[in-house]
């Protein structure tokens, strides 16, 4: 595209749109006019939905329009691309046996619903908030293999977090399938 562009300074790309400006009318050349610029949107297009269409090559799966759904171990996921082609995001279901409400997000993050959960590791509980509908269940989930787990989601992904029932992380480089893998 961006050679394309230099080649040819009528082109232009502005506000979602490919742009072809020429002097004086001549209709015989709106063919060649309109394919050069649909091929620009064409490449764009394919450029925009590259990332999220490696993610689901590599798992033998196909997007269907602005995501990707299939499961992992018995867990359901989806990755897509947020609306307005800007960042994407992956959500992974919780299992059905999760505890009710269970809300985690990094420390210093507007507060999540429910009630504090007191954590027996003081460690997640300075790094993390923890809110569930039921505490004394979501203390006894959150043992030391499954916050090790929440460190590394939350902790270690910018944006990250568990609520209403999945774990959701941004994905910053939509263009990139190991960004979302």
């Amino acid at each position: 595209v961006l050679g394309v562009l230099a080649r040819d300074p009528s082109l232009s790309v502005c506000r979602g749109e490919v742009r072809r400006d020429v002097e004086g009318e001549r209709p015989e050349r709106l063919v060649a006019l309109l394919d050069v610029a649909s091929a620009v949107a064409g490449d764009l297009e394919a450029a925009v939905w590259s990332g999220l269409d490696g993610f689901a090559e590599a798992l033998g799966l196909v997007r269907d329009g602005d995501r990707v759904t299939g499961r992992q171990g018995g867990i359901g996921f989806a990755a897509a691309l947020l609306p307005g082609s800007g960042p994407g995001r992956v959500v992974v279901t919780l299992p059905p046996d999760a505890p009710a409400g269970l809300c985690i997000v990094r420390a210093g993050a507007p507060e999540p619903g429910g009630h504090a959960v007191s954590l027996a590791n003081p460690i997640l509980g300075r790094l993390v908030m923890v809110r569930a509908q039921v505490p004394a269940a979501a203390a006894r989930a959150l043992d030391e293999q499954a916050t090790e787990a929440v460190l590394a989601v939350v902790r270690g992904h910018e944006g990250a977090r568990v609520e209403d029932g999945a774990i959701t992380m941004p994905v910053d480089d939509a263009l990139d399938a190991n960004a979302f893998a």
